[in-house]
């Protein structure tokens, strides 16, 4: 699992104790201390199997690249904490932020969020794998235009298991589309230059003198 502290990739091996019982069920709590940075995770577990995240109070769901810049962040991270306690908040979170972000980002116009996801996959720019996830959320959700989901993105409806987490997945692959690897990519020049001794606009000159003679 990712440590909800400091992201780091760990073996956790949890202790389980028992909390008691009440109208809601068997409660325990699950705990363990990450062996990177030295923090407790504690996890309120119910005979039902449901897990809540106790400290630190998040989403087990991996934390973003700094490269996602705000609010997009925050605003992906706040569907992540609310999944816990209601998938359909947490779905309609998700749906909002990414009507938001094929409007803002990729500046689509449309009626509703299945009209933006068509016009999306319609995109020249945008990488096959993409158009295919966002097709097949679209299938999976039954997101058809007479579908308050489409017309209303952020209304509270009944949504099936699992399928928060699907919208989280396509959230998270547009950001990395539109935010990180662009990020990793320039990174990578920016290293390239200076291994070079080039600045950018060194580059640009070298190219226009190119073209001069």
């Amino acid at each position: 699992m990712q440590c909800p502290h400091c992201q780091a990739e760990i073996d956790a091996k949890f202790h389980t104790f028992a909390l008691g019982e009440d109208p809601d069920g068997a409660w325990q709590v699950a705990t363990t201390r990450c062996p990177v940075c030295d923090r407790i995770i504690a996890q309120l577990v119910t005979d039902s199997g449901r897990t809540y995240p106790a400290w630190p109070p998040s989403s087990l769901r991996p934390t973003l690249s700094r490269d996602v810049p705000e609010p997009w962040r925050s605003d992906y991270h706040t569907a992540c904490q609310v999944m816990c306690y209601s998938e359909e908040a947490a779905a309609a979170l998700a749906r909002r932020l990414l009507a938001r972000l094929l409007q803002e980002q990729l500046r689509l116009e449309g009626r509703d969020l299945s009209e933006l996801i068509s016009k999306a996959a319609a995109l020249v720019q945008m990488p096959s794998y993409l158009k295919e996830v966002l097709d097949l959320f679209a299938q999976a959700t039954h997101l058809t235009a007479d579908n308050p989901k489409a017309t209303y993105p952020d209304r509270l409806v009944p949504v099936e298991p699992g399928e928060a987490q699907w919208t989280l997945d396509v959230v998270e692959s547009f950001l990395e589309f539109e935010f990180i690897s662009r990020a990793r990519v320039e990174r990578r020049a920016s290293a390239l230059r200076e291994k070079l001794g080039l600045a950018k606009s060194d580059q640009g000159a070298d190219v226009q003198e190119g073209v001069e003679h």
